[in-house]
């Protein structure tokens, strides 16, 4: 990708499509206890070497390739609207920085479809490089950081469906992401979750995080 490609942007779009078009989801597979800890090189590795997974697999493998380019990517777990109904799983994605921009990217939903309990490839390109104001309307990060907008959604906005929401300060998200690759797993998590507590009322996936 690095001798391939002349910029960032290129080099994720060529990042993405080869997962959007290699990669099949196992919709047999299932989610992994939040009691487990997970084995990140493994998942990567089972992941490259079966050509299949599910969103946290494809959003890590995205990640863990932009990394290793210098591009600062970060996986993103949250819930998803479809259809205007909330999905009772949570769901895996990532956003990055290109240039001094961030944008959303979800391999999983632009790989394919399940129908009748099997996946059918049709890779596209719906969820590239979208606008995080955009990329909201039905992705909603747990973590409030990874909105990436300067004044985030509250999560009883999204459930309800609802197009604005009551003002609330500005939020310098770019410096909170920044402290944020800085810290320890640990700490990262300590954080995460006082934002959360911090972000309107949680729903049912969001109290499971």
């Amino acid at each position: 990708l690095d001798m391939n490609y002349a910029n960032d942007d290129q080099k994720l779009e060529a990042l993405y499509e080869w997962i959007t078009h290699n990669m099949s989801y196992n919709v047999y597979i299932t989610f992994q206890s939040k009691n487990e800890a997970p084995d990140e090189e493994k998942e990567i590795r089972t992941t490259l070497r079966l050509r299949e997974g599910v969103c946290r697999q494809f959003a890590l493998l995205f990640e863990r390739v932009a990394n290793a380019l210098c591009i600062p990517v970060f996986m993103v777990n949250g819930d998803t609207r479809s259809s205007n109904v909330i999905s009772p799983y949570p769901h895996s994605w990532c956003i990055a920085k290109v240039g001094s921009e961030w944008y959303c990217y979800d391999p999983t939903f632009d790989m394919g479809y399940t129908e009748n309990q099997r996946f059918v490839s049709d890779p596209r390109k719906v969820y590239y490089r979208m606008a995080p104001q955009v990329f909201v309307r039905n992705h909603m990060p747990f973590d409030p950081i990874f909105q990436a907008l300067p004044q985030p959604l509250y999560y009883q906005t999204f459930d309800n469906g609802e197009k604005v929401q009551a003002a609330r300060q500005q939020y310098n998200f770019n410096d909170s992401i920044l402290i944020y690759s800085r810290q320890a797993p640990i700490d990262q998590l300590r954080r995460s979750i006082q934002r959360v507590r911090t972000n309107g009322a949680p729903n049912r996936l969001i109290d499971y995080f």
